[in-house]
């Protein structure tokens, strides 16, 4: 395979998912319309596209094909390195971020065929809101209000907020994102205030935006800061909006500049679904466009909003009435200082970074988790998985009372009639089934 070849090829790939007239004649004659992409080999590139779709059986022997699987592989066992417990300085937030996904995974098997999914202890936003008001938008966003500006006195206090959250979390934050309900080159000094990210972390943290075709300049003189080893590794995504903005990026860029950039193919006309939460959740979609419900957050802790000097304790959840933009927000608190930003990360953390149940929160059935009986086996049920546990009639009792709604281990011993000592048997069981995602602690 030639150097550029893959480049050509995924252009290609990128072409099919989000074109729809290249993709009518591709499925009319694979040949011709690959004449577009006169360096690729047309069968094993007809093949490839195939396989990476899921249209095809798998062969590693395709040239293009075992190129994008040795990419995968390379992002995947970077993710895998960098998640380490070893990573976490408080493993409080790495058991948390474990159980999250694990509810996740029980309340949505798409995430089960997503290995390399992790959930960041912190993220950080450097505005106040979007300005892009993206109409499928699953967090949301809402209105840009202002920007976290690279003043002497602001800079400061980011590099004393990341060296306490490095303090907190540990070598982890190198990989923890600045962006979230936000487009991170709404802010014009993003690449300033990643360079002081860098210059604390050793690493700049992925980075997805959607202004790819109107700034073309900028994102250039920011792919050279990025350095190509972190673009090979996932370091830069572009989200694509409209069929006319994928053909701005395909006339701006060439395959060679964009063949380490992943392309999110967002618009409406391309293969690609939309998570039915937050503005998704009202749009009328075709069919076959809104997908399972799931949360886009990638964030079980701190979500800290500089703009703004706020610290909030989410975890992602499925999007319901309740929670369209499945996020569930524990608390949200003021900071002045780093100082004052250190206290509350560690009173946060204390507070819900629980991996074990107990006494204080109130202990609740997951929402995607049903529960049936059958003698002394209890079964729960989440979507397309199911645990089976053994138990005695107390157990049972128990089960049947968190159904009805949450309830703290004191209430349960008081409305079961038993001890601390008595009711240990049935804590480990309820341990177990938090570990494994069919339950969750609730506060307030």
């Amino acid at each position: 395979m030639q150097p550029n070849e893959y480049a050509v090829f995924k252009r290609a790939l990128e072409t099919y998912t989000a074109d729809p007239e290249w993709r009518a004649a591709f499925t009319e004659n694979p040949v011709r319309a690959l004449e577009d992409f006169s360096s690729l080999d047309a069968y094993d590139a007809y093949k490839a596209i195939g396989i990476v779709l899921d249209e095809a059986p798998r062969d590693e022997a395709n040239p293009y094909y075992a190129e994008y699987l040795r990419r995968y592989r390379a992002v995947g066992d970077f993710i895998e390195t960098s998640f380490r417990k070893e990573a976490f300085t408080d493993k409080r937030l790495y058991g948390f971020g474990r159980i999250a996904l694990r509810r996740t995974q029980v309340g949505n098997r798409f995430f089960r065929d997503m290995p390399h999914i992790r959930y960041f202890p912190v993220l950080f936003e450097l505005s106040d809101g979007c300005r892009q008001g993206c109409t499928f938008c699953g967090l949301a966003a809402p209105a840009w209000r202002s920007d976290f500006l690279a003043t002497a006195e602001n800079r400061r206090l980011w590099r004393a907020v990341l060296a306490a959250t490095r303090e907190k979390i540990g070598v982890i934050l190198s990989q923890c994102a600045c962006y979230f309900a936000t487009e991170p080159l709404d802010n014009p000094d993003y690449e300033v205030l990643l360079a002081d990210f860098h210059e604390i972390t050793g690493d700049y943290p992925q980075t997805t935006t959607v202004r790819g075709s109107a700034e073309p300049e900028r994102l250039r003189g920011f792919m050279k800061q990025l350095g190509s080893k972190r673009l090979r590794l996932a370091g830069l995504r572009f989200s694509v909006r409209t069929l006319a903005e994928f053909r701005r990026l395909t006339a701006l860029y060439t395959p060679e500049d964009l063949a380490d950039v992943e392309l999110l193919l967002n618009n409406p006309e391309s293969l690609t679904g939309y998570s039915a939460s937050g503005r998704a959740r009202e749009m009328n979609l075709p069919p076959g466009k809104r997908t399972r419900r799931y949360s886009i957050s990638c964030l079980a802790g701190f979500l800290v909003n500089m703009a703004r000097q706020t610290v909030a304790f989410t975890e992602p959840v499925i999007p319901d009435a309740k929670c369209p933009t499945g996020v569930r927000i524990y608390e949200e608190r003021s900071f002045a200082d780093a100082c004052g930003f250190q206290a509350i990360l560690e009173e946060m953390a204390a507070r819900y970074a629980h991996g074990r149940i107990n006494a204080a929160p109130r202990v609740a059935l997951c929402e995607e988790v049903s529960v049936s009986r059958e003698g002394n086996i209890t079964t729960f049920c989440g979507d397309g998985m199911s645990f089976h546990m053994g138990g005695n009639l107390l157990f049972q009792k128990a089960v049947s009372l968190i159904r009805e709604k949450p309830s703290s281990l004191p209430e349960l011993f008081d409305a079961l009639q038993i001890s601390a000592f008595v009711g240990a048997d049935m804590v480990e069981k309820f341990q177990l089934l938090y570990e494994k995602g069919y339950l969750r602690m609730v506060y307030g």
